[in-house]
């Protein structure tokens, strides 16, 4: 027979005779334990209570549970009223002119040093502010530096600490994080600068500009009617380059793909490489009239006197894919090329159109259509299109649009009116930007037309600005460039708008006379160059050569 450990009931052996009396003992001793246990009266020793009954260890437990969540409520509200730790906010009322009033749950009966308060403002003022708690008195609300912030804005949040000691010992909120101080005004500091005074962060509108900074001539205020803005800054002077050349306005183009200028000076093609001469071909005896540049395809199309058109390398000027056999096309203003490398149409004969592939092929010959004696000006669309200025002399010039379809060589025409009797259109230029025709006559009369619809007229001007007009080119915003030999103020190069708003008018470099005559013109059309540099051609001397200088449209300030 064995007994437990705990309370000692009886357990028989296997070998032993079950007792019915050893089973009732056990029975009770279990009996008493539990009872115990139940009633709570029963002492556990283990337990880390000051009393070790089960029922008292609960109760005891109990008890304290509840005393720690009183205090901490108690805790809480006491946290809750301590605005000087924890910061209350509210949104503020505004009484119509600099006072705001904040009312507190829990409230406050006085003001104590380092409460802080975060309020919000929706209505604004730009007077003095102050701000007050409930019917407390009103206290001036101050910056960092001591000065009454003066205006708010509105939907803004504003951190404040109260100071006792501030505003010579009358107390005031001190802000926080302000938005920074000063006397400067957006007039002081430059366009698109953001600053901060005692109004907050503002952005400044002063146009200013540095020591070896450029200024685009654009932004200079002048009046055109009045005189020039002075010489064309110049960039650099090529010097007299070109010989026995030919009156013609595209002796000159700027290949901005390879950064390369090409000349056609007289019977000597040049490039220049920025400002050294990168090569020069032999001289012929075939004077070049002008230079039609495909830059983004590298191909350059050279007009000869001698009716000829060549298609060339414009790296290399002296590789000639083909040349055209003797057509008869004798000029500059009687030849184009089609962008995109379209191949090219020019003019023989008068009025007779041969339109050739960027192989050479002919594609078709136009001989009926323009009936007008005289083609001053053509020009070519990205679509293919072609269009071709006209006239015919019957005591005043009368000049016709003609469209033709570079596909098919159909034309239709257009009556040009609002030019000067007695000029002819000497130039017409794409603006692909806003699909417009610019078209620009003899003593300075300008139009714009719809390319889709010529005889819709965009805008018009008479002349006066510009004369004896040498030259036109177009940038990539669509702005216009004219050279003339004369004009409102002289000899000199003038810029307009898209509207055709003349924005001013420049001389030339070291043109003190009108012994000189303009040449050609041509302008860098590197994407995203908001003032591109021109390059331009006049006569040097007699007349018989020429120089070439590249400017720019912007002044440089120097110390």
């Amino acid at each position: 027979m064995q007994l437990t450990p705990k309370l000692e009931l009886k357990k028989p052996d296997l070998t032993d005779n079950v007792n019915i009396q050893d089973l009732n003992d056990n029975m009770d001793v279990l009996d008493t334990a539990v009872s115990e246990l139940q009633e709570g009266s029963a002492s556990i020793p283990d337990l880390e209570t000051n009393d070790k009954t089960l029922a008292g260890a609960i109760n005891e437990i109990k008890q304290t549970v509840s005393d720690v969540e009183t205090n901490a409520q108690q805790q809480l509200k006491n946290h809750e009223a301590d605005y000087v730790k924890h910061p209350a906010y509210a949104d503020a009322t505004f009484n119509g002119t600099n006072l705001y009033t904040v009312n507190l749950n829990p409230t406050i009966t006085e003001y104590t040093k380092g409460l802080g308060i975060v309020f919000g403002v929706t209505t604004t003022t730009a007077l003095n502010v102050q701000l007050r708690v409930g019917t407390l008195p009103a206290k001036d609300v101050l910056k960092s530096n001591g000065q009454v912030l003066r205006g708010t804005t509105a939907n803004a949040v504003y951190a404040v600490r109260y100071n006792p000691l501030a505003a010579n010992g009358n107390g005031a909120f001190i802000l926080l994080g302000e938005r920074g101080s000063g006397n400067a005004q957006p007039q002081d500091v430059r366009k698109d600068k953001t600053f901060t005074n005692d109004n907050g962060e503002q952005v400044g509108t002063l146009v200013a500009y540095g020591t070896s900074e450029e200024i685009p001539i654009d932004k200079l205020s002048s009046s055109i009617t009045s005189n020039f803005f002075g010489d064309l800054p110049l960039v650099w002077n090529y010097g007299n380059v070109l010989n026995n050349i030919a009156t013609s306005p595209t002796l000159v183009r700027y290949n901005y793909v390879d950064k390369v200028l090409h000349l056609a000076a007289g019977q000597v093609y040049k490039a220049y490489d920025g400002q050294t001469l990168k090569w020069q071909t032999a001289t012929t005896n075939t004077t070049g009239y002008t230079h039609l540049l495909d830059a983004e395809n590298r191909i350059l199309y050279i007009s000869m006197v001698d009716g000829k058109i060549s298609k060339r390398d414009s790296n290399n000027v002296a590789a000639q894919y083909w040349e055209t056999t003797d057509t008869g096309m004798d000029g500059a203003n009687r030849t184009t090329h089609i962008p995109n490398n379209q191949g090219f149409i020019g003019f023989a004969g008068g009025t007779t159109g041969l339109r050739f592939s960027t192989n050479g092929n002919k594609l078709w010959t136009l001989t009926s259509g323009i009936v007008k004696g005289t083609i001053t000006a053509i020009c070519a669309t990205q679509a293919n299109e072609i269009f071709v200025v006209a006239y015919e002399y019957t005591g005043s010039y009368v000049s016709t649009l003609y469209k033709i379809n570079g596909a098919t060589g159909a034309v239709t025409t257009t009556a040009l009116t609002g030019f000067q009797s007695v000029e002819m259109v000497n130039f017409i230029r794409v603006d692909e930007v806003n699909q417009k025709l610019v078209l620009l006559g003899a003593y300075g009369s300008m139009q714009t037309r719809a390319i889709s619809n010529p005889s819709t007229m965009f805008n018009a001007i008479g002349g006066g600005y510009t004369n004896e007009t040498k030259g036109m080119e177009i940038d990539n915003q669509g702005r216009i460039y004219v050279v003339h030999n004369n004009g409102r103020n002289g000899f000199g190069l003038t810029k307009f708008t898209t509207q055709l708003g003349a924005m001013w008018q420049c001389k030339l470099y070291g043109t003190t006379s009108f012994t000189s005559f303009m040449l050609g013109l041509d302008i860098d059309r590197t994407p995203n160059t908001p003032y591109p540099e021109l390059y331009l051609a006049r006569t040097q001397g007699s007349g018989s050569s020429g120089e070439v200088f590249r400017s720019k449209q912007t002044y440089t300030i120097m110390t």
